[in-house]
Order: C-alpha cells, then sequence, then structure tokens
C-alpha cells in the first residue's frame, strides 16, 4: 500500500511520472539537422527490456534530415576541435535551437573560457559523468 511520508512524497505518483515521462521519449520520434558537423546517436531499450544500448543514427549536415526513432533519448557529440570558445558557443546556440535532447563533450579538450561559454549559453545545461 502506498501512502504519503510527512513530506508529502508520493512514491506511487512519482513512479507514475517517471513512468509518462519514458513514454513521452520514446515518442520522440522527429528528424534532425544541423549546419554543424554532429555525429548523431540515440538510447534504445535492449530487447527485453534488460537495459538499454546505443546506436549510431548519423552525421549532420546530411543531405536528408536523420530520422531520430522513438527512443529513450537521442544527442550529438561534436565533430572536431571544440577548444574555442566561440565554437562552442554556436554549439550552444545549435543545440538550444534545434532543441537537441543531450550534448556529448567527454574527451573534449574544453578550456575554463569554454566551460563558462556553456555556461552562459545554457543555463539549464546538467552534467553528467
Amino acid at each position: 500500500m502506498w501512502a504519503l511520508s510527512p513530506a508529502g512524497l508520493d512514491v506511487a505518483g512519482r513512479l507514475r511520472e517517471a513512468k509518462d515521462e519514458l513514454e513521452r521519449r520514446k515518442a520522440n520520434a522527429r528528424e534532425f539537422n544541423s549546419r554543424l558537423e554532429f555525429n548523431v546517436w540515440f538510447y534504445k531499450t535492449v530487447q527485453g527490456g534488460s537495459g538499454i544500448d546505443r546506436e549510431t543514427i548519423g552525421t549532420t549536415p546530411a543531405a536528408q534530415p536523420l530520422a531520430i526513432p522513438p527512443c529513450h533519448s537521442w544527442y550529438v557529440r561534436p565533430r572536431g576541435d571544440v577548444s574555442d570558445p566561440e565554437a562552442l558557443r554556436a554549439i550552444a546556440a545549435e543545440v538550444e535551437r534545434l532543441r537537441v535532447e543531450g550534448l556529448d563533450l567527454r574527451g573534449k579538450k574544453i578550456t575554463d573560457a569554454g566551460v563558462r561559454a556553456l555556461q552562459e549559453a545554457l543555463p539549464q545545461l546538467e552534467v553528467r559523468y
């Protein structure tokens, strides 16, 4: 039996919200293209629901828009050097303009000025390891 805690935490409600969010993300199929050079990836649920795996969709700019399939989530990874803060500002503007779900900068050389540029351009940015 589910009940509210003294702090008002509705566990069953939170679980429903999480499930609804997952369903919304699965229904996020769309087309995508960018003038910037990105590798585009998505996370898919492994058959049987035993986890998630990532798969490449393609690269941009593309002659035809890339089809983002219904998926858990998708993201872009810039190709090439991103050490210049102006390059990061352009990437951030493109991510915002095109409503990209995720930005992968793992292994990229980013200066302190670059980090500040990202923070200014994408204040909602979450860092995940």
